[in-house]
């Protein structure tokens, strides 16, 4: 209860916000600079790593980052200077966590600050670390869901699979 983990009525909508804001961030991703080849690319080098990184990156992945950044952070800077400070606070070192795996580009760092503010505003705004988690899920799970299809289930694994997913 004092992580405020309840979940929403809205579980899909919630899910489908994640999969909007991944293609969305793909999209401006695109348009960024984005390194070719990164330490992330190279777990996904055979096909069973590359599926336990998929469960990973779409469970555990998305409930420890929320419960941290979302559920223990966000509420303390919140209380203290406000919900925009507290969105943007906890988004910018869950950001600069994920830069090394992504070979600290800049544009990969305005990318995953978005999904950060994005999973903020909606733990601002229901109140719920389990509905940004579900958001979490929802852009993860998308983004897993792509690089099967375009890799045809992790058999043809193309050199610079961040540049595949990102645009």
């Amino acid at each position: 209860q004092a992580i405020r983990w309840n979940w929403p009525k809205t579980m899909w909508a919630m899910l489908a916000l994640g999969a909007a804001t991944y293609i969305v961030l793909a999209m401006l991703g695109s348009l960024l600079p984005m390194p070719k080849d990164t330490p992330f690319d190279k777990l996904f080098q055979n096909r069973r790593d590359a599926y336990l990184l998929a469960i990973i990156a779409t469970t555990l992945g998305p409930l420890m980052e929320e419960l941290f950044f979302r559920g223990f952070f966000y509420p303390v800077v919140a209380k203290r200077w406000g919900a925009g400070w507290g969105i943007f606070v906890s988004a910018l070192p869950f950001a600069l966590m994920h830069m090394q795996q992504y070979g600290y580009s800049w544009g990969i760092l305005l990318v995953i600050f978005g999904v950060g503010a994005v999973c903020g505003i909606v733990r601002a705004v229901t109140g719920s670390v389990a509905a940004s988690f579900l958001v979490h899920v929802g852009y993860n799970g998308a983004q897993m869901l792509i690089a099967i299809f375009l890799t045809h289930g992790f058999t043809r694994m193309p050199k610079g699979l961040l540049e595949c997913l990102s645009g």
